[in-house]
């Protein structure tokens, strides 16, 4: 905490007054030396205050209250002129006997008032350089939150703002107000667009958290994650980011978004993944219907090599034929659910497995040999599925 005043000068300061006013004691206590002593000693008390106080709560409160509140330098040479006057009223007292011991001491008092100034005023300089006051007192109107924080990491104020000013940002108070909301991802995502070459006011801009433009910030740690962060992309993302925030979201609707070739897929035809929403949802909700009856063992396969192969994740699986159809048509080789390249065909492909298949198959030795007769239940999840895809 940077102190006003060094405490050893207001010492000094304290020793020194007490002595020039008994240097003049002997005038029969007069009300004007009364009055000198009280004016001297509210002087001497507000040096007090100001040894105490911090520099920046100080320079807060006049920024923050301008009216009620007198800047700290004002309020020093304020002090200092009561010292000069009140003094100069003192030595005119009749006090032949010690005139020359009280002007010697009052000229020692001004040497250390003046030293209290002088290092008052190279304290307050440093304090304005490295807080940007200047700055700050312009025409920025931060709010008290705000300017605690400033003074809590003044390096760190310092060197974001430095970043607004390379872009031309620095005089808006909302940009202001929102670095200093979050001044750790600031800095990260000016870092990033700098390493790319990007950092120009309008991205800038879109980084900002309560952006209208989307989370950049998020946007950017997934590609990052997903090793996507490269100019192209970013460029991308920058271009268009409401777009991309919406289609990212949809990725996380449609559990998509862990895989790098969905999300560049979104990046570069961020039209596709509109287009292809409604058809992935319902392809999406059979995918989950199909896991469902998996993890419960719901699916019935019947006679010699009924049912086929699928892989649920990483074992393989016995389930109806129509169903492994359907699931070669919505999973990778995994057996994930997949944004794939031609979803009409998937789409139609499935309802056509789901049509063709909830109808009856009567049981005969033939059928119940060769697993080609279905059960009711199964008959019933085709036709949920028909009308899901429809």
């Amino acid at each position: 905490m940077v102190k006003c005043i060094n405490p050893d000068l207001k010492k000094q300061l304290e020793e020194k007054l007490k002595d020039f006013c008994q240097a003049l004691d002997s005038t029969g206590k007069k009300p004007k030396y009364f009055e000198m002593v009280t004016n001297l000693n509210f002087a001497l008390d507000e040096f007090g205050v100001l040894a105490q106080a911090s520099l920046g709560d100080l320079c807060k409160a006049n920024y923050l209250r301008p009216d009620q509140v007198s800047a700290p330098d004002l309020k020093i040479a304020q002090l200092d002129s009561i010292l000069s006057i009140q003094m100069n009223l003192g030595l005119k007292l009749k006090n032949p006997k010690k005139k020359h011991a009280a002007e010697k001491l009052a000229a020692e008092v001004r040497q250390i008032s003046t030293g209290i100034i002088r290092e008052f005023e190279a304290v307050l300089q440093g304090f304005y350089k490295d807080h940007l006051w200047v700055e700050i007192t312009k025409n920025l109107k931060l709010g008290e939150a705000h300017i605690d924080k400033v003074l809590a990491d003044p390096q760190l104020f310092r060197k974001n703002y430095q970043h607004l000013q390379a872009v031309g940002l620095h005089e808006h108070p909302n940009y202001v107000q929102q670095m200093l909301d979050a001044p750790e991802r600031f800095s990260r995502n000016c870092l990033r667009l700098e390493r790319f070459g990007l950092n120009q006011p309008d991205n800038l801009a879109k980084t900002f958290e309560n952006s209208e433009f989307g989370d950049f910030e998020r946007h950017y740690s997934c590609l990052e994650r997903l090793g996507l962060n490269s100019l192209e992309n970013l460029k991308l993302l920058l271009d268009k980011p409401e777009q991309f925030d919406r289609n990212y979201l949809m990725l996380q609707t449609l559990g998509l978004d862990n895989k790098a070739q969905y999300v560049q897929k979104a990046l570069s035809k961020p039209e596709q993944l509109a287009e292809d929403s409604q058809g992935l949802r319902k392809l999406l909700a059979v995918y989950k219907a199909i896991v469902t009856k998996i993890e419960n063992n719901q699916f019935k396969v019947h006679g010699w090599g009924g049912g086929s192969e699928i892989t649920f994740k990483g074992e393989t699986r016995i389930v109806p034929k129509g169903v492994s159809k359907m699931w070669a048509q919505m999973t990778d080789e995994q057996g994930n659910f997949t944004w794939m390249d031609d979803l009409a065909a998937a789409v139609n492909q499935s309802k056509a497995q789901a049509e063709s298949r909830q109808g009856s198959r009567g049981i005969t030795g033939l059928t119940l040999w060769f697993g080609s007769y279905r059960d009711s239940q199964t008959k019933e999840m085709y036709k949920e599925m028909s009308q899901v895809l429809s």
